[in-house]
């Protein structure tokens, strides 16, 4: 994650998800855009870190309660 994308990513709706002992990409790198985002207004996003996880936290993501219903509420806009 770099802060510069989120100017691109803004109107995405995101739920970003990191584990706090990632040593592959360091939770860091998803704060920063997550903090940007936050700073420029996007308002569809979420960041979970999961204390004392690592890199692979795809299935704790998706075992996340609100995962499904969360993701299916947004559709494409097709401007």
């Amino acid at each position: 994650g770099q802060a510069w994308w989120a100017e691109n990513i803004a109107k995405t709706p995101l739920w970003m998800f990191h584990g706090s002992n990632d040593k592959i990409n360091t939770p860091d790198m998803t704060e920063r855009v997550y903090n940007r985002m936050v700073e420029i207004g996007a308002k569809q996003m979420k960041y979970t870190n999961y204390q004392g996880y690592g890199h692979e936290i795809w299935d704790k993501a998706q075992s996340e309660p609100d995962f499904y219903d969360w993701m299916f509420k947004y559709q494409r806009n097709r401007e």
